[in-house]
């Protein structure tokens, strides 16, 4: 177990250094040790690792390697991260759904990177009403990162109404939640 956080550690190195190739012999190093596909903080950190890169193929192989079993919340969200990172609005959205479909319970970091998603996916917040619906099912529509990430995606999507009652919606009103009503 030391060893995946060998791996862990210097996979974060290499994304605040820009030292891609190196992270890149790292990955090759915990395959061949074992630690890639049989630790899923190892399997996160590559996938969030590529994701920072812009690497969606890799970030996507990764993920894939991971056995679909095996996949937890926040794998499932760290891939979903990694493409929102990587502007591949839509392909976020289809992994938020393939999550729901998978049974695997979301956190406020996966509806709210999701929600940014649906922001620019460009369906006229289709997508992001959706979310929207599950995040009230599941029962984080009052949580204040979902709801600050609803101002925004409501926002970017011109539905001013929309964005306003999720924003009167808001218990504290930090500093992002009025940057959110005020950016659009």
């Amino acid at each position: 177990m030391a060893g995946g956080f060998v791996v862990i550690n210097v996979l974060r190195d290499c994304i605040s250094l820009d030292r891609f190739e190196f992270g890149e012999q790292v990955h090759g190093w915990a395959l061949k040790l074992g630690f890639a596909t049989g630790n899923l903080y190892v399997g996160c950190s590559l996938i969030d690792f590529y994701g920072r890169f812009q690497c969606m193929a890799s970030s996507k192989r990764v993920f894939d390697d991971i056995r679909s079993g095996c996949r937890d919340t926040v794998v499932w969200t760290a891939m979903l991260a990694a493409l929102c990172r990587g502007a591949c609005f839509l392909d976020a959205v289809k992994v938020f759904k393939e999550m729901g479909r998978a049974g695997k319970r979301m956190n406020s970091f996966t509806f709210s990177s999701v929600l940014w998603a649906c922001g620019w996916v460009g369906d006229d917040a289709r997508s992001g009403r959706q979310v929207h619906c599950t995040a009230i099912k599941v029962g984080f529509e009052s949580d204040e990162f979902v709801r600050s990430s609803l101002v925004s995606m409501y926002g970017r999507c011109g539905l001013v109404g929309d964005a306003r009652k999720s924003f009167e919606g808001l218990g504290q009103r930090d500093g992002s939640c009025w940057n959110a009503m005020l950016s659009f």
